[in-house]
């Protein structure tokens, strides 16, 4: 354990093919990871990759530092994964939770670095409050529920309500072309 007290993945003594590893759900995968089986991680890590990147890419403006935070997240999961509880979150929403928490822990570290530039959230439209964006994004594009969003940006179910109404104002009062065309989830403004 040199390598700061991670343990390397263990195999659970047999190999289940990965077409089979594929087909169960993210909590199944998540109680085999608690109990070592590298399989379901790489399984787990295929499956939620790219949800935990878009959630570092919509806090951090660094394609590179957003990486860099997804891989630690992993990291996390199988660190964490023992501690899961299954009844207090769906381990998705719990995936998530910890790579946004992990994001905007680099956010904070890096913004009392000094830049050149200020660039604002990524991807956010201008004179959006970031958490409003981010609750938005969080419903539209990985159909959450106000219960998840609210575990994962860590805030009430009234907070999530409030964040939602904030972003489709502004959003409802861009000028056209300014977002993407809505996948459907919040009608028309």
């Amino acid at each position: 354990m040199a390598d700061g007290g991670v343990r390397a993945p263990q195999t659970t003594g047999h190999h289940v093919p990965d077409h089979q590893l594929h087909d169960r759900s993210h909590d199944d995968l998540l109680r085999a990871v608690a109990a070592g089986d590298r399989h379901a991680f790489a399984a787990l890590y295929d499956e939620l990759v790219p949800t935990v990147m878009a959630v570092t890419g919509r806090v951090l403006d660094d394609p590179t530092v957003a990486a860099e935070v997804a891989r630690d997240t992993f990291l996390e999961v199988w660190r964490q994964a023992p501690t899961y509880d299954l009844e207090a979150w769906r381990a998705r929403v719990w995936v998530m939770a910890l790579a946004r928490r992990r994001a905007v822990e680099r956010s904070s570290s890096r913004s009392t670095e000094p830049t050149s530039v200020d660039r604002g959230p990524r991807s956010a439209p201008a004179g959006t409050h970031p958490s409003s964006h981010e609750a938005l994004a969080l419903v539209r594009d990985h159909a959450l529920t106000y219960d998840e969003v609210a575990q994962i940006l860590g805030v009430s179910d009234g907070a999530v309500a409030a964040l939602l109404t904030e972003g489709l104002r502004h959003v409802c009062h861009l000028p056209p072309g300014a977002l993407p065309p809505p996948s459907g989830v919040f009608g028309s403004c």
